[in-house]
């Protein structure tokens, strides 16, 4: 008898009248498709395939918490840079840490990992990987500071990073 076979799971084929298997082609990483199939499907964005060849969605795994993939057919997942974190599993993105912290963790998964600038330091930015030093001339007394303060007219210090207004 004949009939019409299917591409196997994990390949594809655009072709009609097709005669060999041979034009089954393989689905590349960061897709998967059924068996039968006529295009890839690409795993959806927070998830990867590392390998060509898959048969299933089954094997678009989730981005760890601390990592992203950001667009669809992503082979692997991205860690999130400094000043940045993800606490959550499957994710297109990062959050940025606040203005007034930094972070120098890169991978994290922790909004704590956005530790608060130092009394003397600040930070007006979001995702940032550092904080500044207050510039002569001003002071800051609190942590997690996204500036400083000016001292008062009349009054003045020489020195970066004061933490109190009795430097002025």
């Amino acid at each position: 008898s004949h009939f019409c076979s299917k591409c196997a799971a994990g390949k594809f084929s655009k072709a009609g009248a097709a005669t060999s298997e041979a034009t089954c082609q393989v689905c590349p990483a960061g897709t998967w498709s059924s068996n039968g199939a006529t295009s890839c499907t690409s795993c959806t964005a927070g998830r990867f395939n590392a390998f060509p060849n898959k048969g299933a969605v089954a094997f678009c795994l989730e981005c760890a918490k601390g990592t992203y993939a950001a667009g669809s057919g992503a082979t692997e997942c991205a860690s999130c840079g400094k000043g940045q974190y993800q606490t959550a599993k499957a994710a297109s993105g990062c959050t940025k840490c606040g203005s007034g912290t930094s972070s120098t963790t890169v991978g994290s998964f922790l909004a704590a990992d956005c530790a608060d600038c130092n009394k003397g330091h600040y930070q007006p930015d979001e995702g940032q990987d550092a904080c500044i030093m207050c510039a002569k001339g001003t002071y800051e007394n609190n942590r997690g500071s996204d500036k400083c303060t000016d001292c008062a007219a009349g009054r003045f210090n020489m020195f970066q990073a004061q933490t109190s207004v009795v430097a002025c």
